[in-house]
């Protein structure tokens, strides 16, 4: 179960939330995020895993709507007992949009927007407390006839203060490059809504009061928008 209001962002997919289990407790993850699914969520958690681990995700975000496709792998890959990497691949098409000019008016025929993401993570564990990690992204964009390829970097960490209770923060693109699809139009509100990709902070809470229940807070703040509050509730109902 989960309690979740999500904000905007650049480019769209990366709004998306990778992986099922993330997406099941509202996104408020960021403190929970093991494995494979660290390499998005907060790369310091890799390493906790302690074991290789692969998870794939195909879906359609939006139910109501057939022309947007939405699918990720992710790998960690753990390299000694300090040290683990992480591949993330997401994949975003959203077809048959329907042509407008700059007026508003529809023109005649469709196009796609396609938008692709190559992630690769470096998780370190420096004690038994205190885990880090670093992700750095390869963004590309393709919508009609317009491409661009951008670059940002994620810096995350976590603090496991006991079995029970474990803390992260990530902060997303803090270095990051942008992408110029449409440069040449004069409108520089327009030019950058598209391109930009805005830093975003992720802090939160891990606790598990029992082995299968975990619940999970979480506060995320994007530049030059509002603070988000996330709590969701994980559990296992079978062994």
């Amino acid at each position: 179960h989960s309690i979740n209001k999500d904000a905007g962002g650049a480019p769209a997919f990366l709004k998306l939330s990778s992986g099922a289990v993330p997406a099941s407790v509202g996104k408020a993850y960021v403190a929970k995020a093991i494995g494979a699914e660290g390499v998005y969520w907060n790369p310091a958690g890799i390493i906790e895993s302690e074991k290789n681990d692969l998870t794939v995700m195909l879906s359609r975000p939006f139910i109501a709507v057939k022309d947007i496709d939405f699918h990720l792998i992710n790998f960690g890959y753990i390299v000694r007992n300090d040290l683990a990497v992480g591949v993330n691949i997401s994949f975003l098409q959203v077809g048959n949009i329907e042509r407008y000019d700059l007026f508003g008016n529809a023109v005649s025929g469709k196009y796609d927007d396609k938008e692709m993401a190559f992630m690769i993570s470096l998780s370190y564990k420096k004690d038994e407390n205190i885990l880090l990690g670093s992700t750095i992204k390869i963004i590309s964009q393709n919508i009609d006839e317009y491409k661009d390829i951008a670059y940002s970097t994620d810096f995350g960490l976590k603090y496991l203060f006991n079995d029970k209770l474990r803390f992260g923060i990530v902060i997303q693109d803090l270095l990051s490059t942008d992408l110029n699809l449409i440069e040449e139009l004069d409108s520089d509100k327009v030019r950058d809504s598209v391109s930009e990709i805005p830093i975003n902070f992720r802090v939160g809470l891990n606790y598990r009061p029992k082995e299968f229940i975990d619940i999970n807070f979480q506060i995320d703040k994007t530049a030059n928008r509002d603070v988000i509050g996330r709590i969701g509730l994980e559990t296992k109902i079978l062994k």
